[in-house]
């Protein structure tokens, strides 16, 4: 009888174990940054504006310089800046920084 309990603590145990490591696998591949998008300004402006939510209405937070690699995570409504059509981008940065910005100043890589 001590046999049955001492296996089932010690299986219960790795398949506790096993869980944890995948379950931490999935999450550091969730956060894992891989770039789908790069700024790339169709005017002089010193970056690109990136906002809490989608609307030029909120204050910008941050820019993003030229060149500078992106992921994409989603689209919001479509807009007009200036002669450009595009939408809402929500995006993050390498350094885990989320925010929306105008696709109309990205090009997919």
């Amino acid at each position: 009888m001590a046999n049955i309990i001492m296996f089932i603590l010690i299986f219960s145990a790795v398949a506790f174990f096993i869980t944890i490591s995948f379950n931490n696998k999935i999450v550091k591949e969730k956060n894992k940054f891989i770039p789908t998008h790069k700024v790339k300004l169709l005017t002089s402006a010193d970056g690109l504006s990136l906002r809490r939510e989608p609307n030029s209405n909120f204050n910008i937070f941050t820019k993003i310089e030229n060149g500078t690699e992106i992921q994409y995570i989603s689209t919001g409504e479509e807009v007009k800046m200036g002669d450009v059509i595009g939408n809402w981008f929500e995006i993050k940065t390498k350094e885990n920084i989320y925010g929306w910005c105008f696709s109309g100043s990205l090009e997919k890589i």
